[in-house]
């Protein structure tokens, strides 16, 4: 293919090969592949030409989200949005707005996100590139925030237990969702056997590039269940496939993988060490919310090790994990800090909310829209069934509705 592209001067050819061939090159983690999209011109001289030129822009762009480039992906979705509609190529801007989706989530940029990909997935339910995509990032949003109904059923649109008749890469991360929702539910066997078949695929493609998001979450399972032999195999495994590969998320998911086996061996020195470099090699990604997730794994490992102020880290992962929506990760957070026996920041001079919600009501408020139980939703956010019904009520009188079956209809 390469002697093709070199011996042609077929402009409108080149393009196209490249669409196909450059795309595949990164997703199986060629260290080469980014170098040779750079050297790619972007000077058109017909609409094909310029339809293959986004083609190449938006395969990239899903490419580079699967494999941890995060940044070269929103630059390639821009691009390829904009190549594909001056030439009329409503598919291909399909495809890059769900990457766009995609990338938003990796990214942190979840403000809005899930109504946008409940709009593009009404658009676009009949095209499986694009509906499994856009299923499977309302499933990971819908874990974070504890919502596990909706988790479970956009989880299976994505076709996990069908991984014939779905994208792979999608399907793995399916898999790590699901494991981590059964993780948050102590449901550790199932985790590990969720795990288990993620891996089965990852290993029947050989694929390693894709395993950064499963990676951490097997390793969890594995640890929890008493299986660490098998964890460290597997970390092993990992080691000898990822380090030539060009796959900065699997990478970074090797770190955490070594500091989370390290925590539960107690040895918390060693852990806290690969922590602090997985959450700062998420950072550069970027991908602020697994690397909230190893800055909490490395404050619990410094509070295990008695570190002065350890507990002090938790209050302010919370803010965090509130700022990105991730509702269930936040409240867990505020209960580490109060079963520390810490005393909470002084509230004086925050402000009151008169009859708007407040944040944590307008958790509450979603939860009840949802029709969760208050036990369902001390459950995912960590408080007692007291405090639970004092802001049901708050909510109900703020909403000036009569009952939560009321303000779900109103949803």
């Amino acid at each position: 293919m390469d002697e093709v592209i070199a011996n042609t001067t077929d402009r409108t050819l080149v393009l196209t090969l490249l669409a196909s061939c450059l795309p595949s090159r990164l997703q199986i983690g060629d260290p080469d592949a980014l170098a040779a999209m750079d050297a790619v011109p972007t000077a058109v001289s017909s609409a094909e030409q310029q339809r293959q030129l986004a083609r190449l822009h938006a395969n990239v762009a899903d490419a580079c989200v699967w494999i941890g480039h995060h940044r070269r992906a929103s630059s390639l979705v821009r691009s390829a949005i904009e190549l594909a509609s001056d030439c009329g190529a409503p598919y291909l801007i399909g495809i890059a707005r769900s990457t766009g989706v995609h990338t938003d989530w990796l990214t942190g940029r979840w403000d809005g996100l899930d109504d946008k990909a409940r709009s593009l997935l009404a658009e676009y339910r009949q095209l499986l590139p694009m509906s499994g995509e856009l299923s499977l990032v309302l499933g990971l949003l819908a874990t974070a925030r504890g919502e596990w109904d909706r988790a479970t059923a956009h989880f299976a649109a994505v076709g996990p237990d069908e991984p014939e008749n779905a994208v792979t890469p999608v399907v793995l991360a399916a898999h790590a969702g699901i494991a981590s929702m059964l993780l948050s539910h102590s449901d550790n066997e199932a985790a590990a056997a969720r795990a288990d078949l993620g891996l089965e695929l990852l290993r029947a493609k050989g694929a390693w590039s894709w395993s950064g998001e499963l990676l951490p979450v097997a390793v969890e399972a594995y640890c929890r269940i008493g299986r660490t032999r098998a964890a460290a195999a597997l970390i092993d495994e990992a080691s000898q496939e990822v380090p030539d590969l060009d796959a900065p998320l699997a990478t970074v998911a090797l770190l955490l993988c070594r500091g989370i086996l390290s925590a539960h061996r107690h040895d918390h020195a060693r852990a806290a060490h690969f922590f602090h470099k997985a959450s700062d090699g998420y950072d550069r990604l970027p991908a602020p919310y697994p690397a909230a997730l190893a800055r909490e794994q490395l404050a619990r490992s410094q509070l295990a090790m008695g570190e002065p102020g350890a507990a002090e880290a938790f209050p302010a992962l919370a803010e965090d994990f509130a700022r990105l929506g991730a509702t269930r990760a936040a409240a867990r957070r505020r209960h580490t800090h109060r079963a520390t026996g810490a005393v909470a920041p002084s509230r004086r001079g925050r402000r009151g909310y008169g009859n708007e919600l407040s944040p944590r009501e307008q958790d509450v408020a979603r939860l009840l829209a949802d029709g969760h139980t208050n036990r369902e939703i001390a459950e995912v956010l960590f408080l007692s069934r007291h405090t639970v019904e004092q802001h049901v009520a708050s909510v109900l009188r703020k909403l000036k509705v009569a009952s939560r079956g009321e303000l779900a209809a109103a949803r």
